[in-house]
């Protein structure tokens, strides 16, 4: 952003820098001599369309109904979960089961008690809940 607040006009305005040129000229020491060229940056931003259709009979209503639904989640989710270096359990449970409040099932699943929770080894393979 390029903001000049002096007078007769002020500026703000979103720029990218294009060019910046650093320089010193001879017989004035300790003065810097700089160039920069801006040019504007303008946001862009989707626009919200509503689709009207001017067919209203009940099997074009119908297709647009059916097109509209979800699709099921086909990944099929690891069963078991290799602790790394920095890993703890809710992170795994963020990561694998996307809910890191789901730590405790993980807990429960593997039988850790909770000083093992503290000091979770790098490589221990952990049982990871199915859904």
């Amino acid at each position: 952003r390029f903001i000049y607040s002096g007078s007769p006009m002020a500026i703000n305005m979103a720029v990218s820098i294009e060019d910046f040129t650093i320089s010193e000229r001879a017989g004035e020491a300790g003065d810097v001599y700089f160039s920069i060229e801006l040019k504007e940056y303008r946001f862009h931003n989707a626009k919200k369309v509503k689709v009207v259709s001017k067919n209203t009979s009940a099997a074009s209503n119908k297709s647009l109904k059916s097109s509209t639904k979800t699709r099921p989640d086909m990944r099929v989710r690891p069963e078991t979960y290799t602790v790394k270096k920095g890993d703890t359990l809710s992170k795994i449970a963020k990561q694998m089961l996307g809910d890191s409040s789901r730590w405790k099932e993980i807990q429960t699943l593997n039988g850790l008690t909770n000083i093992q929770l503290k000091t979770l080894q790098i490589g221990t393979v952990l049982k990871l809940p199915k859904e």
